[in-house]
């Protein structure tokens, strides 16, 4: 009755077929180095179609045992798979129709949960994460985006706290801490042993939810989060590291309203409260030769306001 077990399984195929050309174009639609009902295209570089299928069988296992009536022993063993893929900017019909490799995980984690006197959940886990031909974006010397595959190896652990120390009020805190590097990097070995592209070392958050009884029947639940992530990196032509996306941190907050014995709720927000400017992923690193700052990123949404109105089905 304490001890429960977890097997399952999964096969996966997929194919794809792209069709792939690379033209040198007229901006100007043709009106200067072609008629205009040939697009502009002044010459053919290459076209080429091609296909590939994908198979893969994952596994996951699971242990859960029951140390005492409140707390909570586990171990998970599990496997991931993403199918290969094609490089629209390859500069050859051969680089096209290779393409780049299936990833594959592998990962292994373990932790305890305990539960105390209703008012106090504590969480620790630790993890290690193994992963075969890592789909990598990288910017080729000509300045395009590209993807290779490469090894990477990560671990770390995550603390989660929730108290309720009073009867409307619910705390929660997290941490985690991340070790990640590249143990592989086709086209790029400098690049082996630092860290993966855009995995932070440490990251945490603090929540506070705050509930009040409305007369009539119903509630007002008041929210506020705050997280911060340290700095990530990006790795220059040499191998060596420089920040690429700064330590940042977000302040949200929430209110809202249900009724009692009623199926929805009305809520109030603001996300990014103090409207900082931040990226939210890296994208792509840099290869040798690439010109400077060329790396994809995404911004963070700025300061947002949103009201909202929920429906429970259930």
């Amino acid at each position: 009755d304490t001890t429960r077990f977890t097997f399952g399984g999964r096969w996966t195929t997929e194919q794809k077929t792209a069709g792939i050309a690379t033209d040198v174009i007229d901006p100007l639609g043709g009106a200067v180095f072609g008629p205009p009902n040939n697009g502009g295209i002044i010459d053919e570089i290459y076209d080429s179609s091609t296909t590939r299928r994908f198979n893969d069988v994952t596994l996951k296992l699971g242990l859960e045992q029951d140390l005492t009536e409140d707390v909570l022993f586990y171990a998970t063993y599990s496997e991931g798979f993403k199918s290969g893929g094609f490089n629209g900017t390859s500069p050859t019909a051969a680089v096209a129709a290779t393409g780049f490799e299936p990833e594959d995980v592998k990962s292994y984690e373990a932790g305890i949960k305990g539960s105390f006197h209703d008012r106090l959940n504590v969480n620790f886990s630790a993890f290690k994460i193994d992963y075969t031909n890592l789909q990598a974006a990288i910017v080729s010397n000509g300045g395009a985006p590209f993807i290779v595959n490469a090894d990477a190896d990560i671990q770390g652990a995550e603390l989660e706290v929730v108290g309720i120390p009073t009867e409307h009020l619910l705390l929660n805190f997290t941490l985690g801490y991340i070790d990640s590097e590249y143990t592989r990097f086709d086209g790029s070995p400098e690049n082996v042993g630092t860290q993966v592209n855009g995995v932070p070392d440490w990251k945490t958050s603090i929540g506070v939810d705050y509930s009040i009884p409305v007369s009539g029947g119903g509630e007002i639940t008041l929210h506020g989060d705050y997280s911060w992530e340290a700095a990530t990196t990006e790795i220059s032509p040499a191998g060596s590291q420089t920040p690429l996306l700064q330590p940042f941190d977000v302040l949200n907050f929430r209110a809202s309203y249900r009724p009692e014995n009623e199926k929805w709720e009305i809520a109030a927000s603001v996300r990014n409260a103090t409207d900082n400017e931040y990226w939210l992923s890296t994208g792509s690193a840099a290869a040798p030769g690439s010109p400077i700052g060329a790396q994809a990123r995404l911004p963070a949404p700025p300061v947002s306001y949103l009201l909202s109105f929920t429906y429970f089905l259930n």
